[in-house]
């Protein structure tokens, strides 16, 4: 038998896979159970006897794509070289190759249905928070070393670094021969070389 027919962690994970690829493809109003299943050659019943309703689908979708986050930012935070860190963690989630794109379309998704899918919401904002506070922390971390300029306030500097980097990637997917993956990375660089010491 194959691994898709007997390991229920390689099922899930198929399942919310296929979720993410159609989230990121139709939007969250063409990500019905039936259009997930059918993405992976599954049926709906096989989707509801992994996650109990499209709710609980959705979160694990979100955690997918937003969990791997948590694990750089703490390697970003052990090195030795704080510019580069952060530098990493503001470039990591910039669309620079077809397989990151999903992460400002997902974003996307979020934002535009914060209300009508609230736990989907929450999910990308734990997340979203947890890597919020890390780029703050490593701010902070670079002005105690010397590595940035003492005179700004890392937590306005953190939502300045997020907008920007937020916006590009937005943009840079919906416009891709203006902002290139070159360029997207060039620009925030250029803005984190500003904060250097």
């Amino acid at each position: 038998m194959s691994a898709r027919k007997t390991d229920p962690a390689a099922r899930q994970g198929e399942i919310v896979d296929a979720t993410v690829r159609v989230i990121a493809r139709d939007g969250l109003s063409g990500a019905s159970l039936r259009t997930i299943a059918r993405e992976i050659g599954y049926t709906t019943g096989v989707v509801m006897h992994y996650f109990r309703d499209k709710e609980q689908l959705l979160v694990a979708a979100a955690e997918a794509v937003f969990g791997p986050f948590e694990e750089l930012l703490a390697e970003a935070s052990r090195m030795d070289d704080a510019f580069e860190g952060l530098r990493r963690m503001c470039v990591l989630p910039l669309p620079t190759t077809r397989a990151k794109q999903v992460i400002p379309r997902i974003y996307a998704q979020v934002l535009a249905s914060a209300e009508t899918e609230p736990a989907f919401a929450e999910a990308f904002r734990q997340r979203y928070g947890a890597f919020r506070d890390g780029v703050q922390s490593l701010l902070a971390a670079g002005q105690r070393s010397g590595a940035f300029r003492a005179d700004f306030e890392p937590a306005a500097q953190c939502d300045l670094l997020c907008a920007l980097v937020d916006g590009l990637a937005l943009h840079a997917v919906s416009e891709p021969s203006r902002l290139p993956p070159d360029r997207v990375v060039a620009l925030v660089t250029q803005e984190l070389e500003k904060l250097r010491a």
